[in-house]
């Protein structure tokens, strides 16, 4: 009967909380895609999340601090915006020159953010509006590449690319440069008439 009582309290002492010392196996598991990372280390999805953020706060300083240095962001399409920007001063200046040429009106309203260890894929909408008045709204996916919590490539798909060539095309505050009718290229020789 002595055995029966003691197995009898160990089962009320486990149940109590009161378990015995030996380590319990665990078999968590790391959710798909999640990554293993140090707790300063930020998921790629956080980092593409709060660079939105970021960029509608005008927080380039956080801007600055995830994009690597040799960053390449592709904006395709035919108009003054396009083009690859490589490194961070060129993209920080292209993101300057969007605000600057829509007159601070160009916003982001973000849909959805997927992702894994390496890329990110922003889909949202893009709203701006033009110094005359021209407005412009656009759905577009923007694809990064994202390693040690820094953007390192990101690549921007528009839905519909004439609508954006044509939106920044038309409000590009540039101003055109005039060519005179002659030019002198060294002394004494002139071209045109």
């Amino acid at each position: 009967m002595a055995a029966r009582k003691t197995t009898a309290k160990k089962s009320t002492a486990r149940r109590a909380g009161t378990a015995p010392k030996s380590p319990a196996k665990t078999t968590a598991r790391r959710a798909i895609g999640a990554r293993k990372s140090s707790p300063a280390s930020l998921r790629p999805i956080d980092i593409a999340r709060r660079g939105y953020q970021a960029f509608a706060e005008g927080d380039v300083q956080w801007l600055n601090d995830h994009l690597s240095d040799g960053v390449v962001w592709h904006v395709p399409g035919r108009n003054p915006l396009s083009g690859d920007y490589r490194g961070k001063s060129e993209v920080l200046a292209f993101f300057a020159r969007t605000i600057e040429m829509t007159g601070g009106t160009f916003r982001i309203e973000l849909h959805d953010i997927v992702g894994n260890d390496d890329h990110v894929v922003g889909i949202g909408t893009q709203f701006a509006q033009g110094p005359g008045g021209e407005y412009f709204e656009g759905r577009f996916t923007q694809v990064f590449h994202i390693k040690n919590d820094k953007a390192t490539e990101v690549w921007t798909h528009p839905e519909d690319s004439d609508a954006v060539d044509d939106f920044f095309s038309r409000i590009n505050r540039e101003e055109p440069i005039l060519i005179p009718e002659s030019v002198v290229v060294q002394e004494g020789v002139t071209i045109g008439s």
